[in-house]
């Protein structure tokens, strides 16, 4: 699909599923974590965009949580990798 993420500052968050994570761009760089009845202290209409990525098992354990970003081609791949898990969300830069 065809989403935009303005140039600015975002949080990000990311919700991992057993097969999908769902990664989202937050215009409030202040709130992060949970509350107090473990629900995520965020507010829904701060939510810029929303990508639901498919995740990938491997037998290599990586022990520190690691973001990476990688070009392939005119393709970014924003690449989040912890424990057994590789999610990988392609984007494209625009001069739009």
């Amino acid at each position: 699909h065809n989403n935009m993420l303005k140039a600015g500052k975002y949080s990000m968050w990311t919700f991992p599923n057993p097969n999908d994570c769902k990664i989202l761009f937050i215009s409030d760089t202040c709130q992060w974590g949970i509350d107090f009845n473990g629900l995520a202290n965020r507010d829904p209409q701060n939510d810029v965009l929303v990508a639901q990525v498919s995740s990938v098992n491997q037998d290599k354990v990586i022990d520190d949580f690691t973001i990476s970003v990688e070009k392939m081609d005119e393709e970014i791949q924003l690449i989040l990798m912890w424990d057994k898990t590789i999610v990988s969300l392609p984007m494209a830069v625009t001069s739009r």
